[in-house]
This record gives C-alpha cells, structure tokens and sequence, in this order.
C-alpha cells in the first residue's frame, strides 16, 4: 500500500465525515479516547503526553480502516481539542473518577 492507497482507503471508510473522539482522564493517570461516531474504535493509556494521546488515537481510527498507522500524519489530520465535554457521551457512568474530559477532532488530511 503506497500513500495514494492509504487516503483512498481511509476516505472509502470515512466518507466525508469528522471523526470526534471523547477522552476521559481519570485520577490514576488512565486515559480513554473512544470515538462517539464509531464507537467501537476505542484507545487508552496512562499519563499526560498529548503527542503520545494522538498517536495512539491515529493508530486506533487506521487499524479500524485496516490502513498501515505509519501513514497517519499523511492521511489524518488533527482539527481541534476542545474542553469541557459534552457530558452526553459518557463511556463510564461513574464521574467521580474523572479529573478532565476532552474532545478531539480528526478528519482525512
């Protein structure tokens, strides 16, 4: 798969929608970003490296494109992150163990 293929790929996928992901910090230092228009793909990890927190939403909206994440800073494009969240969009119910919530914005570059 070359470059052209991956963002062919991933526009096939997408179509012509924005992708926005919730992310959930909890006070353990865990993280979760799950993507509120397809919800099935979902990341997470621990601590506080942005850039870390991107890679790995990325990697989780090309795995599920089923696209090689070494073409992400090609095909994707990072839009926005916005705060305070839209509290309609849990993944958890429990709020008392959430310390920050976000929203992430990614569409095809």
């Amino acid at each position: 798969m070359n470059i052209q293929q991956a963002k062919a790929n991933l526009e096939k996928f997408l179509g012509d929608r924005m992708l926005t992901f919730s992310i959930m910090k909890y006070q353990n230092g865990e993280w979760v970003a799950e993507c509120n228009e397809l919800p099935a793909i979902m990341t997470g990890g621990m601590g506080d490296d942005v850039a870390e927190m991107d890679r790995m939403i990325r990697d989780a909206i090309l795995t599920a494109a089923g696209i090689d994440p070494k073409y992400s800073q090609q095909v994707l494009r990072f839009v926005d992150l916005k705060s305070p969240f839209r509290w309609g969009t849990n993944l958890f119910s429990h709020s008392s163990m959430r310390t920050a919530e976000r929203e992430a914005e990614y569409v095809i570059a």
